[in-house]
């Protein structure tokens, strides 16, 4: 991981320590989402970020998905997409 990398990561992480626990806003999954967009360059954060408020909203939007193992399959393809193109 570059160095513009860590300092983004570590400003980031940083704070959302400092910040409440809201469902949507600042909570794991968001949390992680905004990390792997980080270190891979991608914009998964943004589909997710405000748009559940509840355990219900919740998993309405990742039923979306698949429930997390299709989340984890949309990020598989932004993955192999982003290779493709560096090819």
């Amino acid at each position: 991981m570059n160095i513009k990398k860590r300092i983004e990561l570590f400003k980031f992480i940083n704070g959302e320590l400092k910040k409440p626990y809201i469902r949507g806003r600042n909570d794991c999954l968001t949390s992680a989402l905004k990390t792997l967009d980080i270190l891979n360059d991608t914009k998964i954060y943004d589909e997710f970020y405000g748009k559940y408020y509840n355990k219900k909203s919740s998993f309405i939007l990742l039923k979306k998905y698949g429930w997390i193992g299709g989340l984890f399959d949309h990020l598989k393809l932004i993955e192999i997409k982003k290779h493709l193109i560096k090819i």
